[in-house]
């Protein structure tokens, strides 16, 4: 099987190191044939680009689930901060790797719920009646209050029913370990260079009475700490030998590059990060920018982080520049 396997790689790799260069000068010529604005020279200089792109050519005998060089035999304990959906994920893909021991860490209690925003928010894109939810958030007087239904409402990280079931049978079996702090955060981290491990400080979060971690406590523990006042005390020390991060981002306009200048020109309000701007998720009346996304969340809801927020807003930006301008 090996051998056959060898031979197959070296024939596809002659047969590709033979054809791409003529596959190449064909389209070359046929670019220089066709009018440069036509839909088939567009088609060609794709082809041109996927041809320009070198293959990755697997070892033959590899198998894809082979650990990779950084899993080594003294290089088997993995360190994951944050236990929402993507650090399911990133543990999944450890054990797939050969990572022997993988160590979850979430700052608060596992959050398990169908979706990442409350179901009554989902429910709004199946009604045409305007839900209690939707008349909170948009009836609110002001942006800060918004902003305080947009913090409720997505609290932190969280994994589906599916992913909670698979990490509950991952942490069952023996090989590959699978353990996970729940209610803790980091307090202290140093790189041991005697054992060339990570030696991380473990210390229990802070939660609200509904047993999640709000806002106000991770701003609070992150002002802790060696360099924000009283220290942490820790509670328990886990060693690895690396440290992947599923922490997420903090969103906050005043951090986004590209609207440095336009903010220095045409300041807007904002609302811990999210800015205020207009019905059509306009910037200001008088600038052609419109934001869509997670920044609009103040104008969208909580569901304008995911896909459904992307659909709304397309339809307010479209219902502004009219049906017109796809035509000019």
């Amino acid at each position: 099987m090996d051998m056959d396997m060898g031979v197959h790689a070296l024939i596809t790799r002659t047969f590709s190191a033979a054809l791409l260069p003529l596959f190449r000068l064909v389209c070359a010529f046929l670019l220089f044939l066709l009018p440069p604005s036509g839909p088939l020279a567009c088609r060609m200089h794709r082809a041109w680009h996927l041809a320009s792109v070198r293959p990755r050519w697997r070892t033959a005998g590899a198998a894809p689930t082979d650990p990779p060089a950084e899993c080594s035999a003294h290089r088997r304990r993995l360190l994951i901060v944050g236990c929402g959906l993507s650090g399911v994920q990133l543990a999944s893909e450890a054990r797939r790797r050969g990572w022997r021991h993988v160590t979850l860490l979430s700052r608060g209690p596992l959050a398990v719920r169908p979706f990442d925003i409350p179901d009554e928010w989902v429910r709004r894109h199946f009604s045409c009646a305007l839900l209690p939810c939707e008349t909170a958030f948009f009836g609110g007087d002001t942006y800060g209050e918004r902003r305080a239904i947009l913090a409720r409402a997505r609290p932190g990280g969280s994994i589906t029913p599916t992913a909670h079931d698979e990490l509950t049978r991952a942490a069952a079996e023996a090989t590959p370990q699978v353990d996970v702090h729940e209610a803790a955060v980091v307090a202290r981290a140093e790189w041991c260079a005697r054992s060339e491990e990570l030696v991380v400080l473990l210390a229990r979060s802070r939660t609200s009475s509904s047993g999640t971690c709000c806002a106000a406590d991770i701003k609070r523990e992150e002002g802790e700490g060696e360099q924000g006042g009283r220290p942490l005390e820790a509670t328990t020390t886990v060693r690895a030998d690396a440290a992947w991060l599923a922490t997420g981002h903090h969103l906050d306009a005043a951090l986004v590059v590209p609207l440095s200048t336009l903010r220095a020109r045409r300041p807007r309000p904002l609302h811990d990060g999210l800015p205020e701007l207009t019905s059509s998720l306009r910037w200001d009346e008088h600038t052609d920018l419109w934001v869509a996304g997670a920044l609009a969340a103040l104008q969208l809801g909580p569901d304008a982080f995911n896909l459904a927020g992307a659909g709304l807003s397309a339809a307010r930006i479209v219902s502004e520049w009219g049906i017109g301008c796809f035509g000019e």
